[in-house]
């Protein structure tokens, strides 16, 4: 059940065979708060299907507890070797189907898209993103990158959207 009075939920993720970073955000009367983020680390040792099978419960589980109302997910972009972005592709389609089975609809934003967004540079490096992240929520800057991505991730799509 969302609760309409406390704002709209934006969740971030940022999707990865071995980590996936997450961002949640609360946006209320025009102003942003930071609600969690972290990543899911999965054991790279473990075989593909047995990490998107843990992904997924993961995931499921941070859907079920949150309830966001908006979801973005980080479009795949452009990878050189060919086997990290199928892979990534997979973990991608795993988160995708985690949020459609909970009713929830992805928006997607490309990494550049979101940077832009969020910094008004679609170039700056991740340790930029990271401390505007940090500052704009309030928050330390996040250990991850994988959490900070997400987290820029739902920022942009605030800003984008108006939501």
């Amino acid at each position: 059940m969302h609760s309409g009075s406390c704002g709209e939920l934006i969740l971030g993720v940022d999707p990865g065979s071995i980590r996936t970073g997450f961002g949640l955000i609360r946006k209320f009367d025009g102003k942003i708060s930071h609600v969690a983020h972290g990543t899911i680390v999965l054991d790279r040792r473990r075989a593909l299907s047995e990490r998107m099978r843990e992904l997924a419960t993961d995931l499921a589980q941070l859907v079920a507890r949150y309830e966001p109302h908006h979801v973005v997910v980080e479009d795949v972009f452009y990878f050189k070797n060919a086997r990290s972005a199928l892979i990534l592709g997979q973990a991608r389609g795993v988160v995708l189907a985690v949020l459609g089975l909970h009713g929830l609809r992805a928006q997607t934003l490309t990494p550049t898209e979101a940077k832009s967004l969020v910094s008004g540079f679609g170039r700056a490096k991740k340790f930029q993103i990271a401390k505007l992240v940090a500052m704009e929520l309030s928050i330390a800057m996040p250990a991850s990158e994988d959490a900070s991505d997400a987290l820029a991730l739902a920022l942009a799509h605030a800003y984008k959207t108006g939501h």
